[in-house]
């Protein structure tokens, strides 16, 4: 265990099992992660503080490193949210289980409360909860979409040795801050740690899940990074968010969000870029590239905007210089996701 003034560090490590997936490699391959769960005093962040603030990194040994910053005093809560905001910033990847919903917003609106700014959260956030709900039909038979409830249908569940829920924590919290024994007050931490430490490295375990899921289906719906490793326009960020990917009136529409200072750039469809750009001062952009319809099938003509349309030959949408987004009424979601992360490198 580390000190600081304001709050403690506790750091453990075990050994788990390397997650290896070709899509999830498709997606983050050589994306730094970490798996992130937070504690709280309560759900609403513009009256409970955050109090704890969980990360596991897994080394490719297998060696899962457990870091938690802990206040012992609620209204010290500036550092762990200054600390918490710096560790998430160090990865490209953040896993999640409805982090989307809960965590992450709510460590940007304490920080925004306190601070008196909102703060800028790099990493991508895998969040499970959306890839599976989005993604299969698994919560038709998890029985619940909570993270035990996936834990259960993993086989997962014996591998936790906390026994307290998210509400319990929070009552075992604050009779820490009245105990005046040191030693139960150590005991109620380490159950209350316990319950974090273990919510994460469960974080990892049930990753699997998503190979029962349509990956590129939910991604297409929720967004997923783009690392623009050729860049062709110094104005626009080599890290981008797609939030969403569409088949609109014979169009496949892009939009997202990009990191950074604000700016605005408009570009118009021309020989060699045939799809409007536009990045608005709000952090977003919008993307619209029209589409080819053949006997009902949408079809991308890649020989208009790539040097190299055969370097798509590896999606099976793709035929001699064409790429099929819908057929048979269908979308082809790997091929949209593919495609509209293409067009991000080139704009």
């Amino acid at each position: 265990m580390l000190y600081t003034l304001a709050m403690q560090i506790y750091e453990s490590s075990f050994k788990t099992d390397i997650f290896n997936y070709p899509i999830f490699e498709e997606y983050f391959g050589g994306m730094s992660f970490c798996c992130f769960d937070i504690e709280t005093l309560g759900l609403s962040p513009s009256r409970a503080p955050m109090i704890l603030a969980g990360f596991l990194d897994v080394d490719p040994d297998g060696t899962a490193t457990n870091t938690q910053y802990y206040l012992d005093a609620p209204e010290d809560e500036a550092q762990l949210l200054s600390k918490t905001i710096e560790k998430l910033n160090s990865k490209d990847l953040v896993i999640t289980y409805n982090g989307k919903s809960f965590d992450i917003p709510y460590v940007t609106k304490r920080y925004a409360m306190i601070y008196g700014k909102m703060p800028t959260i790099r990493p991508f956030d895998l969040d499970l909860y959306q890839v599976v709900r989005y993604g299969s039909s698994l919560k038709d038979v998890l029985g619940g979409m909570s993270q035990k409830h996936v834990e259960r249908y993993m086989g997962v569940s014996d591998d936790r040795d906390d026994e307290i829920s998210g509400a319990e924590s929070v009552q075992l919290y604050q009779a820490a801050l009245l105990e005046t024994d040191p030693t139960v007050k150590e005991l109620l931490t380490e159950k209350i740690l316990l319950h974090n430490s273990d919510d994460v490295a469960q974080l990892y375990r049930i990753l699997p899940v998503i190979k029962q899921c349509d990956m590129h289906k939910a991604f297409s719906m929720k967004g997923y990074p783009v690392r623009r490793s050729s860049i062709t326009n110094a104005l626009i960020p080599d890290c981008l968010t797609i939030t969403k990917n569409r088949l609109v009136s014979g169009k496949l529409k892009i939009a997202g969000t990009y990191p950074g200072e604000p700016f605005s750039y408009v570009s118009f469809p021309s020989i060699d870029r045939p799809f409007d750009v536009n990045f608005m001062t709000d952090g977003t952009f919008e993307i619209s590239l029209t589409l080819e319809s053949r006997s009902g099938a949408l079809i991308s003509d890649l020989r208009e905007f790539l040097p190299d349309p055969e370097e798509m030959s590896i999606y099976g949408g793709y035929v001699n210089g064409y790429l099929i987004l819908k057929e048979n009424g269908e979308p082809n979601y790997r091929e949209i996701n593919a495609l509209a992360a293409k067009i991000l490198q080139i704009v």
